[in-house]
């Protein structure tokens, strides 16, 4: 797990939001080779008054994957230093189907006070969370876009991110 904690100061177009809205979006689609795809996203902007109002973004998603992860029991030994044994003859003892699946899940919830016409201060929060059941990388020799392995270890991942920002405008 990588955690990564940041406070950044920069210059960003402060959002100015004068009536209440809202948006939604939904995708879907497949991978080849994998199974269904699945991304949804919404936005709210909340004007509180003529000087404050929030924004608040939410969106996830679902890829597939489409590499499969297969273990073998009598891992060919290696033909040389560079090239390994034929993968195709060992005994398959398993088969994890679609092991690159990504799901990610993210929040951004933002802010605009405007005490006067020439100062903004827009403050930022971000939270995302993807996660991965395998990598995406697959053995290109004997082409079968699969990754074998002597021994039975997953390779998933989970990345967090926090951002928090806050930018002070004046004109």
């Amino acid at each position: 797990t990588t955690e990564i904690y940041t406070l950044s100061l920069h210059d960003a177009l402060p959002i100015y939001v004068k009536a209440f809205d809202a948006s939604a979006d939904v995708q879907g689609s497949g991978t080849d080779g994998g199974g269904p795809n699945e991304r949804a996203s919404a936005m709210l902007n909340m004007p509180v008054n003529d000087e404050f109002a929030m924004r608040l973004v939410a969106t996830t998603f679902e890829d597939s994957g489409w590499v499969d992860r297969i273990v073998e029991a009598n891992f060919p030994p290696p033909q040389s230093a560079t090239v390994r044994g034929n993968v195709l003859t060992g005994t398959p003892v398993a088969d994890y189907r679609n092991v690159n699946e990504v799901r990610e899940v993210s929040t951004r919830l933002s802010a605009s006070y405007r005490p006067t016409d020439a100062v903004s201060i827009t403050p930022t929060l971000l939270y995302q969370e993807t996660k991965s059941g395998g990598l995406s990388a697959f053995d290109s020799s004997p082409g079968t876009e699969a990754h074998y392995q002597p021994f039975d270890f997953a390779e998933p991942s989970t990345d967090r991110t926090r951002l928090a920002s806050i930018v002070f405008k004046y004109d």
